[in-house]
């Protein structure tokens, strides 16, 4: 599989190689891959990355802004991050 990419894009990888970040080129293409699929397939329905994506990502600021002020965590929401996070992984054992 051959990749062509923009030049901009194409130096950032080579910078990402050149820190030692990935052992070579595959592996750099490989997790990103893998990420993309992750994030486009993984839990619920595939999300679309596309020209919509500031748009939505611009929404979703917006709504936890007019959610209110921020709140320190309490020991209670963290127990309940902690359990939705659990039944995520037992979910995908199962899967």
């Amino acid at each position: 599989m051959n990749v062509a990419l923009p030049p901009e894009l194409e130096r950032r990888v080579h910078e990402s190689l050149d820190r030692g970040e990935f052992a070579n080129p595959d592996e750099f293409f490989r997790q990103a891959a893998e990420l993309l699929l992750e994030v486009r397939h993984g839990e619920g329905p595939p999300m679309p990355v596309d020209e919509c994506w500031n748009g939505r990502v611009e929404a979703l600021i917006k709504e936890s802004q007019a959610s209110g002020d921020a709140t320190e965590m309490t020991e209670h929401d963290w127990r309940e991050v902690e359990r939705q996070g659990m039944a995520l992984l037992r979910a995908r054992k199962k899967a």
